[in-house]
Parts: structure tokens; C-alpha cells; sequence
């Protein structure tokens, strides 16, 4: 189908991307704002919405920023179901990308 894939873009959004995400906003922030008590609800909300802002591209893309908040909160859930293990939520979060840069490739192809 000619599609030539980037294979250290590819590294960089399925592998690199999540594992730094995940550490910064579940490992760092959801934590701490745990152990703070804020409270898990207003905690998972917060991390999300800076998830959300640190992936929008452009203040016009609602969708875009209104998808990372809802993804933002799913990690965050797997992330305190499981104990807050950041591997839970950083396995989430690979294959969410997966899955995108897969569509990604399908429509362009």
C-alpha cells in the first residue's frame, strides 16, 4: 500500500510518550494530589484536565481536548484501581495510542 512507517516516530508515540506521560501525570501528579486529599474525584479530574491541556494542539480542536480529558480520566482509574501501579495505566495508554496511530495510518493510507 506504500505506507513507509517512521519507525523512531512510531518508538516516540507508542512507547516514549506513555511511559514519560504516565509517570509525569498518574505516577507525579495523581499521587500527589492524592496523598494531599484532594479527594480521588477532584484529583482524577485535575490530572486530567492538565492531560487534556498538554496535548492540545489547538484551542479550536474541542474534540481533541475534550478526548485526552476522557482518556486522561480512564488512566486515572486504572491507575487507582490497580493499586496506583503507573505500568496499569501506562499499558492503557500504549494501547490507546496504538490504536490511534493505526487509525492514523488507515485514513491516510
Amino acid at each position: 500500500n506504500g505506507w513507509d512507517p517512521n519507525w523512531a516516530t512510531s518508538l516516540r508515540l507508542l512507547v516514549m510518550g506513555p511511559v514519560r506521560e504516565e509517570l509525569i501525570f498518574r505516577g507525579y501528579f495523581l499521587r500527589e494530589l492524592v496523598l494531599m486529599r484532594f479527594g480521588v474525584i477532584a484529583s482524577s479530574t485535575v490530572t486530567a484536565g492538565m492531560f487534556a491541556l498538554f496535548h492540545v494542539d489547538s484551542w479550536l480542536n474541542a474534540p481533541n481536548l475534550v478526548m485526552h480529558f476522557i482518556s486522561g480520566l480512564l488512566f486515572s482509574i486504572i491507575f487507582l484501581v490497580s493499586s496506583s501501579n503507573v505500568v496499569s495505566a501506562t499499558t492503557a495508554h500504549m494501547v490507546w495510542n496504538c490504536v490511534c496511530y493505526i487509525d492514523e495510518c488507515r485514513r491516510a493510507s
